[in-house]
C-alpha cells in the first residue's frame, strides 16, 4: 500500500527545495511530522571517565587541557581547583566548541585512579550545521577537534538567518538525504557526534608526559532532550501567531495540555505547552519560513522510564535512547497537532494576512501603503483619494484585483469610488487583530 501524502500524490514523489516538508495540515499528522524524520537539538548527556595517575601528577594532567587548543587556539577543557586538594572543576566553553561541559574530577586514593564525572551540553543539529561537507561519511573521517570547532563565521552566518538569534539550524539542501533515508542518516550524524566528543576528551584525560594509563570513557546516561521536527510555511510568522491564539483561546472542552505559555526568543514567538509533567511542546518560526515543533524532555528518570517501558525493556546506548525517544515524541506530537487542527483554518488566515500586507506593498509605497494598512485594519474599507493621497484609484484597482478590496455601489452618486475590504480577509482582520467590523456592512 502507498502512503499518500495528499491525493494523488504519494510519499516516494515528495521533492523539497529546502529539505523539509511543507506545512500542509490536509496531510495526516503521521504522515506530515514522521517520528523516523525527527532530529534532535539540545541535549544533556551525563559521562564518566577514569584514569590511573599519582596524585602527584593529576595536575599536571588536567592542566594539560588547557593548551590543547583547535583551530581557533581555544583550550578544549579548562580546569579549576575545587574545594579541596583532590578534587578540581573541568570547563569547556560552548562559545568556542560545538559542545560545552561543567565537570568535577576526584581523586580516589587507595585505587590511585581520577574519577571525572561531565554533563555534557550537546546539539547534533548545531554540529552538523558547522559542516563544510555534510555527509555522514566525511564527517567520520574528519580530525575531532576540527569537527567540534565553532568557527566564528559560520555562527554568524547561520544567526542572521534564525529569528531566534541561534546557530542551530540546518540550512541547504545538500544536507539532507532522501526523505526515506532521514532515520538512518540521523542515526549516522549521532554516532559521529558523539564519537568526536569522545575522541577529543579522552585525549585531553589520558596521560603522555606523566605516569598513569587511560581507562575508559563511558557516557551513561541523557538528563534532558529536545526532539525537533521542522515543516515549509511562506507565513510561518504568522502561522505561530494564529496557532497560538487559537490554543489560548481554546474553548475549554478542546483538551490540548495544562499548561500553556507563549513568550519570546528574539524574534521568534514560542508556544510552549506543557503535555505532561516535565515533558513540553515548543512550537515557534524558527525562520521566516520555517516553523520548528519540539518536544522537550526534561527529566532524566523519566526519560529512562519512557525508553524502557518502565523496565519492561533493556535501556541501551545512550544514542539508542536518543532515537527510542523519537517515537514518544512523534505519538506526543501527533496528539497534539489532531487537537490543534480542529481549532479552525490556522494556515488560511496565515497565509491570508501576509498576502494582504505584500498586496499593500506593492500597490502603494512607504509612507502611502503604512497608511493604506492602517486604514483597512482600523475601518475594513478604503475610500479612493486624489493622485497625491495614499489610496488614488491605480492602488485601489490593484488591491481589488488581488482580491483584496471589493468595489461597493450602494451609493451611486458617492463622492468618490468606495472600496470595501472581502468578507475573508475583515474576518482575519477581526479575529488576528481584534479590530472590530464596521457596523454597517458595505459587502
Amino acid at each position: 500500500m502507498t502512503l499518500l501524502l495528499a491525493p494523488g500524490i504519494p510519499y516516494a514523489r515528495l521533492r523539497s527545495k529546502t529539505g523539509n516538508r511543507p506545512l500542509d495540515p490536509a496531510i495526516p499528522a503521521t504522515a506530515l511530522l514522521p517520528s523516523a524524520e525527527a532530529r534532535h537539538d539540545k541535549l544533556v548527556v551525563v559521562a564518566k571517565v577514569r584514569a590511573y595517575v599519582a596524585l602527584a601528577d593529576v595536575e599536571g594532567l588536567l592542566g594539560s587541557a588547557d593548551d590543547r587548543g583547535g583551530a581557533g587556539g581555544s583550550g578544549l577543557v579548562r580546569c579549576n581547583s575545587g574545594v579541596t586538594s583532590w578534587d578540581w572543576k573541568l570547563k569547556t566553553s560552548s562559545a568556542d566548541w560545538l559542545f560545552g561541559m561543567e565537570g568535577k574530577a576526584r581523586y580516589r586514593h587507595q585505587a590511585s585512579r581520577l574519577e571525572i564525572e561531565l554533563e555534557l551540553h550537546l546539539n547534533p543539529s548545531r554540529f552538523i550545521a558547522y559542516q563544510t561537507d555534510p555527509s555522514v561519511e566525511a564527517v567520520r573521517l574528519l580530525d575531532p577537534l576540527d569537527a567540534l570547532w565553532r568557527d566564528p563565521n559560520r555562527r554568524a552566518a547561520l544567526e542572521a538567518q534564525t529569528l531566534d538569534g541561534r546557530d542551530n539550524v540546518i540550512i541547504g539542501r545538500a544536507y539532507f538525504p532522501h526523505f526515506s533515508e532521514r532515520e538512518q542518516w540521523w542515526r549516522g550524524v549521532l554516532d559521529a557526534y558523539f564519537d568526536h566528543v569522545k575522541a577529543a576528551l579522552t585525549a585531553v584525560f589520558t596521560p603522555t608526559e606523566i605516569d598513569g594509563r587511560f581507562d575508559s570513557f563511558e557516557f551513561t546516561h541523557v538528563r534532558s532532550a529536545e526532539v525537533q521536527w521542522e515543516l515549509d510555511h511562506p507565513a510561518a510568522v504568522s502561522w505561530v501567531n494564529a496557532l497560538a491564539t487559537r490554543v489560548l483561546n481554546a474553548d475549554a472542552a478542546v483538551s490540548i495540555s495544562r499548561y500553556v505559555k507563549v513568550s519570546g526568543d528574539g524574534n521568534a514567538k514560542i508556544l510552549r505547552l506543557e503535555l505532561r509533567k516535565d515533558v513540553f511542546l515548543k512550537v515557534y518560526a524558527k525562520m521566516l519560513g520555517r516553523v520548528r515543533l519540539e518536544v522537550e524532555y526534561s527529566d532524566g528518570p523519566k526519560i529512562n522510564d519512557i525508553v524502557t517501558d518502565r523496565g519492561k525493556f533493556t535501556r541501551g546506548t545512550v544514542i539508542d535512547t536518543l532515537c527510542s525517544l523519537r517515537s514518544d515524541a512523534g505519538e506526543r506530537l501527533h496528539a497534539f497537532w489532531n487537537s490543534a487542527m480542529k481549532l479552525g483554518n490556522v494556515t488560511g488566515e496565515a497565509v491570508s494576512m501576509q498576502r494582504l500586507v505584500l498586496a499593500v506593498v506593492r500597490a502603494a509605497q512607504g509612507q502611502d501603503a503604512e497608511r493604506v494598512l492602517e486604514l483597512l485594519f482600523a475601518h475594513h474599507r478604503l475610500e479612493q483619494t486624489g493622485p497625491a493621497g495614499c489610496a488614488p484609484q491605480p492602488v485601489c484597482e490593484a488591491l481589488a484585483r488581488d482580491g483584496v478590496l471589493t468595489r461597493s455601489r450602494l451609493r451611486k452618486r458617492a463622492s468618490a469610488p468606495q472600496y470595501a475590504l472581502t468578507p475573508a480577509y475583515s474576518r482575519m482582520i477581526t479575529t488576528e487583530l481584534g479590530a472590530a467590523q464596521p457596523t454597517a456592512s458595505l459587502h
